[in-house]
């Protein structure tokens, strides 16, 4: 889409009292409202204001405020819990790099439509109706409620449709499967803010691939979300808990989590995670059996327990209070072939430690953290075309989380980091990351999240969304636009923490020592050769070399060309006397049009030919 003019937005973008879209100005409350919702973004929030916001509280009004925004060549973006790493649900100067100033962009907020409707099993299933600002916290009590148990987020603030837009991989995935593997039906708004009601398998088959696993804000906004699971699908009688192990136990603690997640990769009962901190080493645990009984094999010294027979209990003391991501985070996320060997662990936190060391004069950290889950089970019980959810053959998958204390230089330590990681033997392992813990400074970004389905997924965006209305910097992009035109902005500014402002500002100043610096190299070396011809000629001059010049030039011209110089025009009116000269053996030129003579002058006087029509003569 073309860039409006500014008279264009002025007669097309009105926002009004009426309006769905609204201003700060004309929305007090709303914007209270809005400043509240903001806390919940994981990053960099305190940079964020958008030109417009709105909150629709149905699909009606999100085809509205979509069909609005097209229509005046904007931007959109969507939110629903607003943990984006990017942050990609939010207008930041910058990212919009191919707009003019007064493109409008809107933040949609979903989380009015947080509806939730449970229909009593039918032929063996349940039904589960959402709505598409659903926060999976929202959902934890009454699922747990009716003992139904689906593979919750790593957060309770995280967003439910988001959440499966990216896959749905969660802390039991290896015993109840991928959550976007439990979706039967969806309800989209297009780009052209058109209602798709219905999207599944049967309807718009290839749309409902591409919304399960090929990641949020690339092709419609999901407004609502039914899942089908089975009436069995049920929490059984568990034990939930972690074992926390002191540093120095680490390894063996480490050991026996390996251990276990290839013992059980073939079964669903396993649901294990490793959390690795600077302080201290820690099992995660959800089983079909007494933990006491599952950890009999093992003699580590404990430095504290925590167990319950309550899954909701667990989220929520256990997982969520430490995964509720603070601001200013990185994730760097990891799908691997197969665990990682507790050597290759050893060569992860080298690597930070390395980065941390480079970047200690820039930064301050506040925590970080590494988290390993074994996969395998019922997530790769479907097969690889299933969704657009790309890697199901990964055995594990880690990540890794940085906060910040100081987040404005943060950019050296991640280019060190991430360097360190493009080689073995780290690099063997990896196969991609993901898409829900989206990272800007990574290249090639649609291998990295979307794998071997990006193909599919430019296809099914030039279907569904042609004018890539729905974009962002890491976005699915289109098959006929290059990656460096489409998203420069991911180039141009890597440190993501940057408003734009610092980053242009430095780029223009660097811009200046470079042209300034080599226009003084080529100075210094016309200087020195001009020196140097002085000594060996001490009647050389700058004139006399640069007549030189073009006589050699002219003379290389006619000899490529082989006819002679005369034929590119004749001698200016009046001529010259014959006799030598520093110009002899030089042609003056004039234009021609139609047939005439032309004439060489030199030592020899004057040599006369034919013109044909054209200019073009012969000797």
């Amino acid at each position: 889409m073309d860039p409006m003019s500014e008279v264009e937005y002025r007669r097309n973008w009105k926002p009004c009292a009426k309006c769905l879209i609204k201003t700060p100005e004309e929305m007090p409350g709303m914007e209270k409202l809005y400043w509240n919702l903001k806390e919940l973004f994981v990053t960099h929030s305190a940079l964020i204001s958008p030109v417009y916001y709105a909150f629709p509280k149905d699909t009606d009004e999100v085809a509205e405020v979509v069909k609005k925004v097209h229509q005046a060549r904007g931007v959109v973006r969507v939110r629903s819990g607003g943990l984006s790493y990017g942050p990609y649900s939010a207008c930041r100067r910058g990212d919009i790099h191919y707009l003019f100033p007064f493109t409008p962009c809107v933040v949609m907020d979903l989380t009015r439509i947080n509806h939730t409707q449970f229909r009593p099993p039918d032929r063996g299933l349940h039904e589960i109706t959402i709505g598409g600002g659903a926060l999976m916290e929202q959902l934890l009590q009454p699922f747990i409620s009716r003992k139904i148990a689906i593979p919750f987020g790593g957060s309770g603030k995280v967003g439910v449709a988001a959440y499966i837009m990216g896959g749905g991989l969660g802390f039991m995935s290896r015993e109840l499967g991928l959550l976007s593997d439990l979706v039967f039906r969806m309800t989209v708004v297009l780009a052209d803010g058109s209602v798709m009601e219905g999207v599944s398998k049967e309807e718009e088959s290839d749309l409902f691939w591409a919304l399960r696993g090929g990641g949020g804000g690339n092709l419609a906004v999901v407004t609502e979300i039914t899942l089908h699971l089975p009436a069995n699908f049920a929490v059984s009688a568990c034990e939930a808990g972690s074992r926390v192990y002191e540093m120095k136990y680490a390894e063996q603690a480490y050991q026996f989590w390996f251990d276990k997640a290839i013992d059980t990769a073939d079964t669903e009962k396993w649901n294990l995670q490793f959390v690795l901190t600077p302080e201290e080493a820690r099992i995660n645990y959800v089983l079909d059996r007494d933990a006491d009984i599952a950890f009999n094999d093992t003699e580590i010294p404990l430095k504290s327990q925590k167990h319950t027979r309550n899954l909701s209990e667990f989220y929520t003391n256990v997982l969520w209070p430490e995964e509720q991501s603070p601001r200013n985070e990185s994730v760097f996320s990891y799908f691997l072939k197969y665990p990682l060997q507790w050597s290759a662990l050893q060569g992860l936190r080298m690597g930070f430690a390395f980065a941390r060391e480079r970047g200690a004069q820039v930064m301050n950290l506040k925590q970080t953290k590494l988290i390993c889950e074994p996969l395998g089970g019922k997530i790769d019980r479907y097969s690889q075309g299933e969704s657009a959810f790309a890697w199901r053959q990964a055995q594990a998958f880690c990540y890794l989380r940085v906060s910040w204390v100081d987040v404005s230089r943060r950019r050296d330590f991640e280019n060190h980091f991430i360097a360190y990681f493009q080689h073995p033997p780290f690099s063997q392992y990896v196969l991609g990351g993901y898409i829900n813990f989206l990272h800007p400074s990574l290249g090639k970004y649609e291998d990295r999240y979307y794998g071997h389905n990006k193909e599919k997924l430019r296809e099914v965006k030039e279907t569904y969304d042609p004018d890539s209305f729905f974009n962002f910097p890491l976005a699915i992009r289109k098959a006929d636009v290059p990656h460096s035109r489409h998203h420069r902005h991911v180039h141009r500014h890597p440190n993501i923490m940057d408003n734009g402002a610092t980053y242009r500002h430095m780029t223009t100043a660097g811009a200046v020592f470079t042209l300034v610096s080599v226009m003084i190299l080529f100075g210094s070396l016309a200087l020195c050769l001009y020196c140097v011809k002085k000594e060996a000629d001490p009647s050389f001059s700058v004139a006399q070399s640069t007549q030189q010049a073009g006589q050699r030039f002219m003379q290389m011209v006619a000899t490529q060309n082989r006819v002679s110089p005369t034929r590119w025009g004749r001698p200016a009116e009046g001529g010259r006397k014959a006799g030598k000269s520093s110009t002899d053996g030089l042609v003056s030129y004039q234009p021609l049009v139609g047939e005439g003579e032309v004439r060489r002058e030199g030592e020899g006087g004057v040599e006369l030919g034919k013109v044909r029509k054209g200019g073009m003569g012969e000797r």
